[in-house]
């Protein structure tokens, strides 16, 4: 009866933790194709010709590391592309309060130039002043924008490695903390890899509601999935909601068979 109570509270403390975040998207729900094509203008392929037209390597594709899920898949195309994607409701880091958005990513060679992130432009399109919070992917590291420049290595990024990653936007002191990691699990203190950092400049204040990529030049996948957004400083792990329901009733049912 003990075991069958601790697997039924798992379930709900997991259901809790989630129900705190708001899924931004973990393209699960998408038919795999271009992002305009299949995503009903949740995701919008950019490039710095203002009025590009559909990006064909701006895709809902298979996760390499796991064919039962989706990942958003983008590539350059030459020159400045990417894509947004239009964050709403309690997904939108509103003025004046601070709010963590939580994402995995992975890369497929060692050699790249992707930035990510999130700005208060409407149809963002060029690196630039763009961003606010900035993340960049530079053969084989990852930075952080900091004001008007760019810090050295934070950390070694390895090819088709998946990293987790929490950003912390202070909407109010217009500054961002950064956690990384290679573990499915919280962030913690000792992950912390970029403190305090200042929005870019040129990037107007106010709500915060684009998630936003922008890569150039290599021929690199980047893959990007489980985006969620919460209020406040929030730096637990949010796994895949089907993975934690099925290991809960896994247990569950395992716990039953054993009385």
């Amino acid at each position: 009866m003990k075991r069958t109570m601790w697997y039924v509270m798992s379930v709900v403390l997991v259901a809790g933790s989630m129900a705190a975040a708001t899924l931004v998207d973990n393209f699960d729900g998408y038919t795999a194709g271009q992002i305009d094509a299949v995503t009903g203008g949740a995701w919008v392929s950019t490039s710095n010709n203002s009025t590009p037209a559909p990006l064909s390597t701006m895709v809902i594709a298979a996760d390499p590391s796991n064919a039962a899920n989706q990942v958003l898949s983008v590539r350059p195309t030459g020159g400045q592309s990417g894509l947004y994607g239009v964050l709403s409701g309690s997904e939108i880091v509103a003025d004046n309060t601070t709010s963590t958005m939580s994402l995995k990513f992975m890369v497929t060679t060692d050699t790249y130039d992707t930035s990510f992130g999130l700005t208060t432009l409407d149809t963002p399109y060029q690196f630039g002043n763009t961003f606010n919070a900035q993340c960049a992917l530079i053969n084989g590291t990852f930075r952080v924008r900091n004001g008007g420049s760019m810090t050295g290595s934070l950390a070694a990024i390895t090819a088709n490695t998946w990293y987790y990653v929490w950003t912390v936007v202070n909407n109010t002191a217009n500054t961002y903390d950064v956690y990384l990691k290679t573990t499915a699990s919280d962030a913690a203190a000792g992950d912390l890899v970029a403190d305090d950092c200042a929005f870019r400049t040129g990037c107007p204040d106010g709500d915060i509601d684009r998630f936003f990529v922008m890569m150039q030049n290599t021929n690199v996948d980047v893959l990007f999935d489980d985006i969620h957004m919460r209020d406040g400083e929030q730096l637990t792990y949010i796994p895949e909601p089907a993975s934690m329901l099925l290991m809960g009733l896994g247990g569950l049912a395992l716990s039953f068979r054993k009385r």
